[in-house]
């Protein structure tokens, strides 16, 4: 099995991961997670037959680019913000 998804959030003790093909959540606890994962971070989920758990790698590349997009936007609505023919007071 391999799946990505994206750590949404943290609920105390354990991550939520939303799966991108399956559009479900997956809750794992917080330590199987790779160190330097936080919120955005897209994560590869592999589990074979073999193993009692999935495990869970970084997906520099994906991170990177979806955090590169997201900015973009942010920038977009600045622009457009800045533009308003609406005086904000």
């Amino acid at each position: 099995m391999y799946k990505k998804g994206v750590i949404d959030r943290f609920e105390k003790d354990d991550a939520v991961i939303l799966l991108e093909a399956d559009h479900e959540e997956m809750i794992v606890a917080r330590e199987q997670l790779p160190k330097g994962a936080e919120e955005g971070t897209w994560i590869i989920i592999s589990k074979d037959s073999y193993q009692m758990y999935p495990s869970f790698i970084i997906d520099i590349k994906k991170t990177e680019e979806m955090k590169a997009k997201a900015e973009g936007i942010q920038e977009q609505l600045r622009k457009m913000s800045k533009e308003s023919k609406f005086k904000s007071d």
